[in-house]
């Protein structure tokens, strides 16, 4: 994720308190969806509605990583212009498939 910046991923870092969250939780997501829709698209576009957005009062982990993933889809740059619902939805259910295999009831 060198798409997304250092200055950013200290950010992150700090913001989840723990790496092991951080990884698990925030940045597998942000490599299935550099998979599914490119690695510089995800990592520029993190990056870039990283910059204004108040980490303070935002969730951790996956749900971070939604929210972000929905804020790139409603930008409208030549970066983000093909990252859309399908990319999203698409890490959504390998989270979901993931935590049932780690998490069985």
């Amino acid at each position: 994720m060198h798409f997304l910046g250092e200055e950013q991923l200290k950010r992150l870092r700090h913001h989840h308190g723990d790496d092991k969250v951080l990884y698990r939780d925030f940045l597998s997501l942000a490599v299935l969806g550099g998979y599914k829709a490119g690695e510089r698209r995800v990592g520029e576009g993190l990056r870039m509605v990283l910059q204004d957005f108040d980490l303070d009062t935002a969730p951790t982990g996956q749900d971070l990583y939604l929210l972000l993933a929905d804020k790139m889809r409603a930008e409208n740059t030549s970066v983000l212009a093909r990252y859309g619902t399908h990319s999203r939805a698409y890490v959504s259910r390998v989270f979901a498939q993931t935590a049932m295999l780690t998490y069985p009831d």
